[in-house]
């Protein structure tokens, strides 16, 4: 049976989105505003004039946004902070027992290793709050195992004190 797991992240991608709509939305409501319909008047009576500083006001308004953005993307900001397991054998504080949907913050992760137990593969993480083993997880879109593990190493050695590769 395969796993699954999943980032709890916001992408790039999706902060990207975010200015395109708001972009957009800003285009939209400009042409209702200077819009010479049948009866010239736009959706509020204003000159194009007034519309354009609207326009300027709107665009000032998303510098902020977009300087932030930038610098979370020069800072590394943007990548995942945690990873969602799926049906999880853990073992730390509670011995044996399956947990759904167990939330590991890269920080708190600080050794993996790729482990055979009886014939299974599992990829052992250990962390600040005990040790979880999780088999068969795959990442959407990309069955490898050993990718995955190479992922979870990758993220989790930005902290620094992960053990070192064999």
């Amino acid at each position: 049976m395969t796993k699954r797991y999943a980032y709890k992240a916001h992408s790039p991608a999706m902060l990207a989105r975010m200015i395109v709509v708001w972009c957009v939305s800003a285009l939209l409501l400009y042409a209702a505003i200077t819009w010479e319909g049948p009866l010239d008047t736009g959706l509020f009576v204003m000159s194009p004039s007034v519309a354009s500083a609207f326009l300027w006001l709107l665009v000032a308004a998303m510098m902020p946004g977009a300087l932030l953005f930038i610098t979370m993307l020069l800072n590394g900001d943007l990548t995942p902070r945690q990873i969602v397991l799926g049906q999880t054998s853990f073992s730390g504080p509670r011995d044996g027992r399956n947990l759904p949907n167990v939330v590991v913050p890269y920080k708190a992760i600080t050794k993996v290793e790729m482990v055979a137990i009886h014939g299974n593969r599992y990829i052992e993480v250990r962390s600040k709050g005990g040790r979880m083993s999780f088999s068969e997880v795959c990442m959407p879109g990309n069955s490898s195992f050993e990718s995955l593990y190479d992922n979870l190493f990758t993220q989790a050695g930005a902290n620094g004190d992960l053990n070192s590769r064999h």
